[in-house]
């Protein structure tokens, strides 16, 4: 068989059937062909070139699919960590002194103040009720988007800083 100078319209199917995954049998079955005719026009040039350009664009658009929805998940984990965050910093709150020690250790733990494994060798942060407050105020902060002038307004109605607590004498 002569090289080919164009495609034509049953070249096409056969390049999307190789595309399928048929076997030169099954396209030669499909297309009413010998299987040896159907190798020659798998083998030729120009339908090598139109497969080879068809992969490559079906992977570019795989890979793309696949950064989308790397994309989503990243998204929406996230969208649920802010969503735990600020659950736990609404359990700062709560009248029952346990649920707020253990929403303070949570939040600690997540940014690495907290507990941390004893067979890692790392000190343990231990923080005071004042530190806890301003670690409070900070969090509210980020949350409610407040300025600073807001924030000192909002400190004074809680308590004295931790290090204003600490007494006026040297």
């Amino acid at each position: 068989m002569p090289d080919l100078k164009r495609l034509l319209s049953r070249h096409y199917k056969i390049i999307d059937l190789i595309l399928e995954g048929k076997s030169r049998k099954e396209i030669a079955e499909i297309c009413n062909i010998t299987p040896a005719g159907a190798g020659n026009v798998m083998n030729a040039p120009l339908v090598q070139e139109e497969i080879a350009r068809r992969r490559l664009s079906m992977n570019k658009a795989h890979d793309e699919a696949v950064a989308v929805s790397v994309s989503q998940a990243r998204d929406l984990l996230e969208t649920a960590a802010v969503d735990a965050a600020q659950t736990h910093i609404s359990l700062l709150e709560d009248d029952d002194s346990r649920v707020r020690q253990a929403s303070a250790t949570a939040i600690l733990d997540r940014v690495g103040l907290g507990r941390v494994d004893q067979n890692k060798g790392v000190d343990v942060q231990v923080l005071n009720v004042e530190q806890l407050q301003v670690l409070n105020l900070a969090l509210e902060e980020e949350r409610s988007g407040m300025d600073e002038d807001e924030l000192h307004t909002h400190r004074n109605r809680k308590g004295p800083k931790p290090e204003e607590d600490k007494g006026s004498g040297a």
